[in-house]
């Protein structure tokens, strides 16, 4: 900005403020946290370990295939709906 903000109070500002900071050439990946019961996790963690996984690449396995061929209904077959 020409009035003196250096490009630190700009980043700082959108980080209080809870903008996404993007920058070129920045992470490509995110973190997503999801809410699960003691009993949803524990289920996840041994289908996980299973297959040789952890908990979390295990869901980002199948968000992956989820949103790529757009699987929503076949999966939630009308659960949350």
């Amino acid at each position: 900005m020409a009035d003196g903000t250096s490009a630190a109070t700009v980043r700082r500002q959108w980080k209080n403020w809870g903008l996404p900071l993007h920058e070129v050439g920045g992470p490509k990946h995110r973190r997503i946290a999801v809410n699960l019961t003691f009993h949803e996790r524990a289920k996840l963690a041994r289908q996980a370990k299973k297959r040789g996984l952890t908990g979390e690449e295990y869901l980002r396995r199948i968000n992956v295939c989820a949103i790529r061929d757009d699987m929503y209904d076949a999966i939630t077959d009308g659960q949350f709906d």
